[in-house]
């Protein structure tokens, strides 16, 4: 008798934590649909293209700001994105002997083009500088995702700040 109404309390804890979420899912605040356009590589370094694409899909999922959309007619905004440059210097080398490097930083320049219903809203160049580690082992597919990733944050929060300044959501 006593298991019984332990196994209904838990069943409406449960529902009623599955509800709360769902509720908060859906129920959430309206998000800027926006649809990112394939990202173009002008620059030397391969594949960079690929992982910075799938680093800034990962960001905008992240962060509740904008909702992903699968086509530019669904999308209040579209963003363009094109990396014209990737250098990489290096930094700091292990020892006279040998020349391996251990710190780099790879200097990156990309233009990224806001559009809002078809009328260009932004348009900037983004130039930055992200500093890495490659004292443990060089993983080519590691260091592109990690900078990729930082560099998809920035773009992220670059149009973010730059609509809160002009007013556009």
């Amino acid at each position: 008798m006593v298991k019984m109404p332990l196994k209904n309390y838990v069943a409406i804890i449960s529902i009623t934590i599955l509800l709360c979420g769902c509720g908060y899912k859906f129920l959430s605040p309206a998000k800027t649909k926006i649809f990112i356009y394939p990202i173009t590589n002008y620059s030397l370094q391969p594949l960079i293209d690929v992982y910075l694409s799938d680093a800034l899909r990962n960001v905008f999922i992240e962060y509740p700001e904008y909702q992903l959309v699968k086509s530019p007619q669904a999308a209040e905004y579209t963003l363009k994105v094109n990396i014209k440059k990737w250098e990489r210097e290096p930094l700091f080398f292990s020892g006279e002997k040998s020349r391996e490097i251990v710190v780099a930083r790879f200097l990156i320049e990309t233009e990224i083009a806001l559009s809002e219903n078809g009328k260009d809203v932004l348009a900037d160049t983004i130039t930055d500088k992200i500093s890495v580690s490659l004292a443990k082992e060089y993983k080519e597919e590691d260091i592109l995702t990690e900078v990729s990733k930082k560099l998809a944050q920035k773009i992220y929060f670059y149009i973010i700040e730059k609509n809160e300044k002009t007013g556009n959501r």
